[in-house]
């Protein structure tokens, strides 16, 4: 079976970016659709679980490819390939809201 790879100028920024995210170069379609919905407006865990239909543990994977993490071991601050989403704690709750950085906002504008 074949697989067939656009050139690189003929796709839009935003999918660039999406497919070079991945060491394979097959772009994350969940962690698109929820870079696209915390674009519209910052989301929860919750309100992403309702949107897409998806699990909490794969939108986890998702957010993961676009948030610093910390590693379990050493407790070093990891970046992710692109810094897309930014989580903000909601006060007096342990709620997590996602909205987009300034470099997701310029990926948007196709100025990144």
């Amino acid at each position: 079976m074949t697989t067939w790879n656009p050139p690189e100028e003929q796709l839009p920024p935003l999918l660039q970016a999406f497919r070079n995210m991945s060491p394979t170069r097959q772009p994350n379609m969940l962690a698109l659709e929820v870079f696209l919905l915390c674009a519209q407006a910052p989301k929860t865990y919750a309100e992403l679980e309702q949107l897409t239909g998806c699990t909490r543990r794969n939108l986890v994977k998702a957010i993961g490819l676009m948030v610093p993490s910390t590693h379990l071991q050493t407790g070093e601050v990891q970046a992710p390939a692109m810094h897309l989403l930014k989580p903000q704690k909601i006060k007096g709750t342990t709620v997590l809201r996602f909205g987009i950085t300034d470099r997701g906002r310029r990926l948007l504008d196709g100025s990144a």
